[in-house]
């Protein structure tokens, strides 16, 4: 009666960014037929100009049919500013990525498919119209525990629909140092969501854990806001708090305030709210977080726009910070790992008798520096089995969860809270001198959903 219509369409063999693409087209509106059909509005989906950014993310997983030891999870996102055709593109790109080897060095790439369901459909590198593929210099540099962060910005390429090499759809594939395929995430638009960058809280200054980051997309959904993404450099094995704080700023500690909710009702941001607002970390420091909230949005009921997002360590202390698109620090971890020292130099020829040394005496001085070689490298042998051993300590009591629904220790891991929380463990609060800790019960109380993992998870000894 109002003249108002709610169009709901679904179209076989069309799609919005690859076969037989719609986006940047007319969507046109039309008369009623009973006056003539004719034309009486006209749109382009997509369509913008001026400043506007598309935005992209995507969620990084292991690589279809990769079976190695190397669990890779990660969150990317990529932007270009509107542009005109005839104009060089280029996007920016960010990403934190966790499971990686140790203190090395491996590629990433946009590959040509649009699927990282198989790897027969994934493809080669994306560079269609260049001279030269510029996927080749594109390197992460991992720290000591396996966690890469990317920074930067590329030429010739965008994210801008129905432009030349727009990435949109696409396949961003991470390799092992050796070159193996070992990671893969699709290039989805953000529509309308943001990316959030954390680095370190203003004024922490506490030296283990140091030099964290975060990548967190914000985005509406139908049940509420939610907030998703992957943090690393965090305590192993452990819960900690993950909230959206009052305030509206991460470069003074005095601006970010409490928690974010409506004066007289309960705060939701608890380890008992439901959900309950905690990350659950890997025992290699790495997060993949994934919150739903009800009752707030992006822009409108109770929005989160602009507003801190913290991360707490587990003992309640505020560790990370960020807010959309403003990064307290550069996205940085770790600077490239030093080339492998060059091989010894040839031994010289024994010294003759003149040199003060009988053939004798040159002998047992080189058989004594043999067996010192020898004893050292049996230290440094044992020193590599203890890391190893080390690093195969099943995670002690209260850390990380006992039921693995996937093979390897990975995939999908319901996290009881009886499983992960010590009786003796505290609480994260929010920071402030007014908040009350609370205890989570040990015995019934579970998070609700799903946190998802790609690094191993500790299992019980038998």
């Amino acid at each position: 009666a109002r003249g108002a219509a709610h169009i709901s369409l679904t179209m076989g063999g069309f799609s919005l960014y690859s076969d037989a693409p719609i986006s940047q087209r007319a969507l046109v509106a039309h008369l009623p037929a009973a006056v003539g059909g004719g034309r009486m509005a006209c749109g382009l989906l997509g369509g913008a100009g001026g400043d506007y950014v598309y935005g992209t993310y995507g969620t990084l997983g292991v690589y279809p049919g990769y079976a190695g030891d190397l669990l890779v999870s990660g969150t990317f996102s990529m932007s270009a500013r509107a542009a005109a055709a005839e104009a060089v593109p280029s996007m920016s790109i960010d990403a934190v990525i966790g499971g990686l080897e140790p203190s090395a060095s491996g590629g990433w790439h946009v590959h040509t498919g649009y699927t990282c369901d198989d790897a027969a459909l994934v493809g080669a590198h994306f560079y269609d119209g260049l001279a030269a593929d510029p996927w080749t210099a594109m390197t992460w540099h991992s720290d000591a525990s396996g966690s890469a962060v990317l920074s930067l910005a590329i030429d010739d390429f965008t994210t801008q629909p129905a432009r030349t090499r727009s990435v949109l759809g696409r396949a961003l594939v991470v390799h092992s140092a050796a070159g193996a395929r070992i990671g893969c995430g699709i290039i989805t638009p953000l529509a309308g969501g943001l990316a959030v960058k954390l680095g370190e809280y203003p004024g922490y200054a506490a030296a283990q854990p140091s030099g964290g980051r975060g990548l967190v997309i914000e985005r509406d959904t139908l049940d509420g806001v939610e907030l998703a993404g992957t943090l690393v450099g965090l305590q192993s094995g452990v819960l900690g708090g993950f909230h959206v704080h009052a305030g509206y700023s991460c470069g003074d500690a005095g601006g970010v305030f409490g928690h974010h909710y409506a004066p007289g009702t309960t705060d939701p941001w608890t380890p008992s709210g439901d959900p309950p607002a905690v990350y659950a970390s890997t025992l290699t420091g790495v997060s993949s977080v994934r919150l739903r909230m009800r009752g707030f949005s992006l822009y409108g009921t109770m929005p989160i726009y602009l507003r801190a997002v913290v991360v707490h360590l587990q003992a309640g202390q505020r560790y990370l910070c960020g807010v959309d698109g403003l990064p307290t620090a550069p996205l940085q971890l770790a600077p490239p790992p030093s080339p492998p020292l060059p091989p010894p130099s040839p031994s010289p020829p024994p010294a003759s008798s003149s040199s003060g040394l009988s053939n004798g005496a040159a002998a047992g001085v080189g058989f004594g520096c043999a067996a010192a070689g020898f004893a050292l490298g049996v230290a440094v042998a044992a020193l590599l089995v203890l890391r190893r051993d080390r690093r195969r300590a099943t995670a002690p009591k209260g850390a990380l969860a006992a039921r693995v629904d996937a093979k390897g220790g990975t995939g999908e891991v319901r996290l009881p809270i009886a499983d992960i929380i010590n009786p003796d463990m505290p609480i994260p609060d929010d920071g402030s001198d007014k908040s009350s800790r609370s205890r989570a019960s040990s015995t019934a109380t579970e998070l609700k959903g799903w946190s998802k993992f790609a690094a191993p998870v500790a299992t019980p000894a038998a």
